[in-house]
């Protein structure tokens, strides 16, 4: 990783100086580029919103940034890997997962996993355990950890699968198998 600090100088000048203007300068960057991967594309609502966001951090350091769009697992490959320099928003257990990078304790948006389904017939679920035992198809997005582990745990091998793109897992389905 080529930067390591400084994603954490980043968000921090984001919300410090006055009047929304910082008084900090960026450090010296090795041609000046900091490479951020992105696992939203930029054509979907939160893309867009993250890209502002890092694209105002960014101007305000006077660095050049460069977005790079990843499905979620290829992200944290490249990041091990050193070919990007930071990873933006990713969940709280992700940091210890990638010591590679800093996690920056600035939250651009808080998440909840949600369960959906059209089949009234499906009770109301409470946890990742309400999901143990049942005949439920499960479908995540890929490389989500979180999803992927928990689920692993409580739905047979055969009802899980993931999807790749983003706007397949809008809604999470939940469908009764027959």
């Amino acid at each position: 990783m080529k930067f390591p600090m400084v994603i954490a100088v980043l968000t921090a000048l984001l919300f410090s100086g006055n009047n929304g203007v910082c008084q900090e300068s960026a450090p010296a960057l090795k041609d000046n580029t900091f490479v951020m991967a992105f696992t939203r594309p930029g054509t979907t609502h939160s893309g867009k919103w993250q890209r502002l966001i890092y694209t105002e951090i960014f101007r305000r350091l006077g660095v050049k940034a460069e977005f790079r769009d990843y499905p979620s697992k290829r992200a944290s490959v490249e990041s091990d890997a050193g070919n990007i320099d930071g990873d933006a928003v990713r969940p709280y257990q992700y940091a210890a997962e990638h010591p590679n990078l800093i996690r920056v304790e600035e939250n651009l948006f808080s998440m909840n996993f949600s369960a959906f389904t059209a089949k009234d017939s499906i009770p109301p679920l409470k946890g990742w355990d309400s999901l143990r035992g049942t005949n439920y198809r499960v479908e995540y997005r890929r490389g989500v950890t979180i999803c992927e582990s928990n689920l692993s745990k409580v739905v047979r091998r055969e009802n899980l699968s993931d999807v790749t793109e983003p706007e397949q897992d809008t809604v999470y389905r939940l469908i009764k198998k027959n």
